[in-house]
């Protein structure tokens, strides 16, 4: 269940460097390379004897087969052939790409002529970035409710996010609409985590916003603090996702290179928790054969996305409008 009339996240700008990139994206194999200061994405399959176009090579500004040295340009069609000197109409399927953050994105529809437009913010230069890479044995759609999961937090992340010794009553507002899905959440100062107290006493708004097809947007405001994340989790297939994640700190002077420098660690220790469970979720869930929630009033949020997400992928057009408050401790 993919929607392949999107855009997907398939690797940050960095990570490109001299050599093609094997990448799988929607059970889809892709090569991923640069020439002319453009990010290229084709098929990773030679029409010759479909071998792999990521094992081959960049030669002026072609990418060359390893196997027999077909060569073809950037939109995929062929244009030498070594073993004779003529070439025949050939090619293979070549799909847009646009870098947006520091990551590059590719619609998987090659057949179709996307649109450019990202419902994503796009930061500027006084915000200090992050960015976080892993492959992780999950669903997507998993991942990204864990992201929307605020309940988890003071269990998995003891003291580094939240604390379980301190819950508090909270209130949420879901809102949902053709576009998005929002959650917004007030905490009254909360300060019983590392985190917490590293960034001083006050009132946290927050803001969780699932933006399909596969990323969630999460900002958090505390003081003259402006923390915002982008997690997008990109299926490789049902049960294995790429997770690029990208944390944007807004702060006076110099004070956001300090809390990049503390949160770094954090952040770090926080994805692996996630990683670790989300992984054993799936595993649980493929053992029994299915997946059989028990949900509570603060599931809300995560059953509404769920909903959402398989709407999304299933190329139906969200229609339904809502707005409900619940409260749960937190």
């Amino acid at each position: 269940m993919f929607n392949y009339n999107q855009w997907y996240v398939v690797a940050t700008q960095k990570s490109v460097k001299k050599k093609p990139i094997a990448i799988t994206v929607l059970k889809t194999p892709l090569v991923l390379f640069k020439v002319d200061g453009e990010f290229v994405v084709l098929e990773d399959r030679c029409p010759h004897k479909n071998a792999p176009l990521s094992l081959g090579h960049i030669k002026n500004n072609r990418l060359v087969c390893g196997y027999h040295g077909w060569s073809f340009k950037k939109d995929g069609e062929l244009e030498n052939i070594p073993s004779q000197n003529s070439v025949f109409r050939c090619g293979v399927k070549s799909y847009k790409t646009q870098v947006y953050n520091g990551l590059i994105w590719v619609f998987m529809n090659p057949e179709m002529e996307p649109s450019k437009n990202l419902a994503l913010t796009k930061f500027s230069a006084s915000f200090k970035q992050m960015t976080f890479f892993n492959k992780m044995k999950s669903n997507a759609d998993l991942i990204l409710e864990n992201a929307l999961d605020c309940t988890h937090t003071a269990f998995l992340h003891d003291g580094l996010f939240r604390a379980s010794s301190s819950l508090e009553k909270s209130s949420s507002t879901i809102i949902q609409d053709k576009n998005s899905l929002s959650v917004r959440t007030h905490e009254v100062n909360p300060s019983n985590s590392l985190a917490m107290k590293f960034l001083g006493k006050g009132d946290v708004n927050h803001v969780d916003t699932y933006l399909p097809p596969n990323t969630m947007n999460i900002t958090y405001e505390k003081g003259f603090l402006t923390n915002t994340t982008q997690l997008h989790a990109t299926p490789i297939d049902e049960r294995n996702s790429l997770v690029f994640t990208t944390v944007h700190i807004k702060a006076p002077l110099f004070i956001s290179s300090v809390i990049c420098w503390f949160l770094r660690p954090i952040i770090l220790v926080v994805i692996r928790q996630d990683k670790k469970i989300l992984e054993a979720q799936t595993k649980c869930i493929a053992t029994f054969g299915k997946r059989h929630f028990r949900s509570v009033k603060a599931d809300l949020a995560s059953n509404t996305f769920f909903s959402m997400y398989q709407k999304v992928h299933e190329g139906e057009e969200i229609i339904k409008k809502a707005q409900r408050t619940i409260e749960y401790n937190l």
